[in-house]
């Protein structure tokens, strides 16, 4: 298995264990589909739904200023995976686990000693930490 496909497995782990990961707000990744490149997104314009009185977002604006509508065309990517996210993942994968505290830290201190701490984004962090987070989190 590749680096980027573990990369996207942890990925995956990470969004169940915090869906917040993939809310549309300023800064995410959104890519219109059928688009070769994600995009970041720099500003969001809300309205007030008439019929509800809630907010829903109108348009938001990509990095180039235009206004990109919020309709089913676009994929929300979300924000980078950081060490929060891992370790989070990490705390609900062995939340059943009989030896669950004992292996939490051992994986924790692992994890943590070996991050590259100047970059927060786990696809900019070392391939065997990134092959350890998968052996984790997605092996049984």
């Amino acid at each position: 298995m590749t680096t980027p496909d573990k990369i996207e497995e942890i990925r995956k782990a990470c969004i169940e264990a915090n869906p917040e990961i993939v809310e549309l707000e300023f800064g995410c990744l959104f890519q219109i589909k059928g688009a070769k490149y994600p995009q970041p997104i720099i500003g969001i314009k809300w309205k007030e739904n008439e019929d509800t009185g809630i907010d829903e977002i109108d348009y938001f604006r990509d990095i180039y200023g235009g206004k990109v509508g919020y309709t089913n065309s676009i994929e929300i990517i979300g924000r980078p995976i950081r060490l929060a996210d891992i370790l989070l993942a990490i705390e609900v994968k062995l939340e059943n686990r009989k030896d669950n505290e004992i292996l939490k830290m051992e994986e924790f201190q692992h994890v943590t000693s070996n991050w590259i701490l100047s970059q927060e984004n786990l696809e900019k962090q070392k391939e065997y930490l990134i092959s350890f987070i998968h052996n984790v989190l997605i092996k049984e």
